[in-house]
């Protein structure tokens, strides 16, 4: 009827965080790379993350920095809780770059664009260690 106003129960509302992830490197990623990007909830350090949210990006060709808008349920925020962004570039499975650092967004006076830092990863002989480059420790498997 004219004049009725209803409230359309498809109506999503979501926040998102934005930025880019980038590396210092200088290479080319191969065609099949991947980027991934979580927001997970950080505030306890003893346990592992949550992850509230994520989202895949493919390249397609295109070199860093790859821009990401990663969505997600403001329900699931809590502003007294700390949250922070991690990202992965894989390629044929493999993990070829990440972050080593967490980038703190959305609550606490924290922003919801940043721009993330991979760290190449770069597999030992045999495959059994891996290290970062330009990082300064070791994972030894």
């Amino acid at each position: 009827m004219e004049g009725e106003c209803y409230e359309s129960p498809f109506v999503v509302f979501h926040g998102s965080a934005l930025g880019a992830c980038s590396s210092r490197e200088r290479m080319a990623l191969p065609p099949d790379a991947v980027v991934e990007v979580r927001l997970s909830d950080v505030s306890r350090q003893d346990v592992t993350a949550p992850v509230i949210a994520e989202t895949t990006v493919l390249p397609e060709g295109h070199q860093v920095p790859i821009p990401f808008e990663l969505r997600y349920d403001p329900g699931k925020i809590d502003p007294n809780r700390t949250y922070a962004l991690r990202a992965t570039i894989r390629s044929a499975g493999r993990i070829m770059f990440t972050t080593t650092t967490a980038y703190r967004v959305i609550t606490q006076g924290n922003p919801t664009q940043v721009n993330l830092m991979l760290e190449r990863i770069v597999a030992g002989s045999g495959g059994s260690r891996v290290h970062f480059v330009g990082a300064l420790y070791h994972v030894r498997c």
